[in-house]
């Protein structure tokens, strides 16, 4: 009698650990979300959503990577260094030369790129871009740089066009005229030095493309849908609380990245949630669709 119950023990024992395992094993999927620049405020949302269980809930296990000019989104995503990603329009470019890539979700509504130069140099519309150097990245801006100097005219062999060298200081000391820079990073880098940045936004002239596009590849969404779904779900559910709270002046979206205080950087969170309060608005339709 004895005996049989302690049989009957081990293998209730033995079936809870078995279910306990298979739990963590579901719990634990691993996937790698490959940022596209360094550590910041844009991408609270996504700290959030790692750092307050979003993730966890949904049964993923989010690895979130620095990004930087060695590890360009597309590259890392389609290498499969990472799963998913975040990207501007060189997205749909790649889609169209034939790379399987899937746009999940545009996070800003409006492209944060601008050109920035200092304010004594004058440069405040794209003409004033005739004779300049320009320090410009093919997949940081500047496809919508070079629509818009299109829509407007202007022939860019009429500029030098520079490879960017992601160093502020390259136009402070005037080695350049102007570069490709984030609304919500650079201009207020040299507000904080001292100096006055003159910015010229495409979308004044015409060209308004998406920013910050959440996207995967073709082979990630037909064999994991149910985690493609699961990680947009969560990421949304975040994001869109992020965003619902800005309804004023922004402040709220920056207490939800002061509020993830973990290893990732804060820098800049007043002027992010100034400028994302305008332009962030999460929009998606059926996964692998993008109006």
């Amino acid at each position: 009698m004895k005996r049989g119950f302690t049989l009957t023990l081990c293998k209730c024992l033995l079936a809870w650990l078995c279910l306990a395992l298979a739990t963590v094993a579901v719990a634990s999927e691993h996937i790698k979300l490959q940022l596209k620049w360094r550590h910041q405020f844009q991408f609270a949302g996504y700290y959030a959503a790692q750092q307050q269980g979003y993730y966890r809930d949904e049964g993923l296990d989010v690895e979130i990577i620095e990004g930087s000019k060695d590890k360009p989104p597309l590259k890392q995503v389609l290498s499969g260094q990472a799963d998913y990603s975040i990207g501007d329009s060189e997205i749909l470019v790649s889609r169209i030369s034939g790379k399987p890539l899937v746009a999940l979700a545009a996070v800003f509504q409006h492209s944060p790129y601008v050109l920035l130069s200092l304010n004594e140099s004058g440069i405040y519309q794209p003409e004033d871009l005739i004779g300049k150097r320009i320090m410009m990245s093919g997949d940081q801006g500047g496809l919508q740089f070079k629509a818009m100097l299109l829509k407007q005219n202007i022939d860019i062999r009429q500029m030098t066009i520079l490879p960017h060298s992601w160093h502020l200081q390259d136009l402070i000391e005037g080695k350049v005229d102007v570069i490709s820079a984030y609304a919500m990073d650079e201009p207020v880098q040299l507000q904080q030095m001292g100096y006055s940045p003159a910015i010229i936004s495409n979308q004044g002239y015409g060209v308004d493309f998406y920013g910050d596009i959440l996207f995967t590849t073709e082979r990630e969404l037909a064999m994991h849908p149910e985690r493609v779904e699961a990680f947009l779900r969560a990421t949304k559910k975040r994001l869109g609380i992020r965003i619902q709270s800005q309804r004023g002046d922004g402040r709220a979206n920056c207490q939800i990245a002061r509020g993830v205080k973990t290893r990732h950087h804060q820098a800049n969170a007043d002027a992010g949630s100034q400028f994302n309060g305008a332009v962030c608005v999460i929009r998606s339709g059926p996964l692998g669709a993008y109006e």
